[in-house]
């Protein structure tokens, strides 16, 4: 006869299966089955600058894992601002970005996606008035 049971790892924060068969020497016959979380990222989801003013978007994700950044200007075009470059998230998960909204940027919503490299992405909205 076979039993399982349900356990959670509150270290790991996984639940497992513990399983053991009747009759032979009593030792587990079901491997841990572990799940991962999806990996997530926080941050605001709109950020207001005005043109010629410096951007600044802060995300809380997971430490160590390298984050990307891509800003699509109101009209469209993606930006080449210095600033808008790959980061490694602190101990904490923290990652800030900033840079410069040209002074000729038309007013309008932009997009910003962040990319991590655990797979996880995360959109905002950037507002210049």
């Amino acid at each position: 006869m076979f039993s399982a049971d349900l356990a959670w790892d509150a270290t790991t924060n996984t639940a497992y299966l513990t399983g053991k068969e009747s009759g032979l020497n009593g030792t587990p016959t079901v491997a841990p089955t572990k799940t991962t979380p999806t990996p997530e990222i926080r941050g605001a989801d709109t950020y207001t600058v005005v043109p010629g003013g410096n951007a600044v978007v802060t995300i809380q994700g997971t430490p160590g894992v390298e984050y990307s950044i891509k800003y699509i200007t109101p009209k469209g075009n993606v930006s080449t601002a210095q600033g808008l470059t790959k980061k490694t998230a602190d101990s904490k998960g923290n990652v800030l970005w900033e840079w410069e909204i040209g002074p000729g940027t038309s007013s309008g919503t932009g997009s910003v996606t962040i990319t991590g490299s655990d797979g996880s992405v995360l959109h905002l909205s950037l507002e210049i008035q």
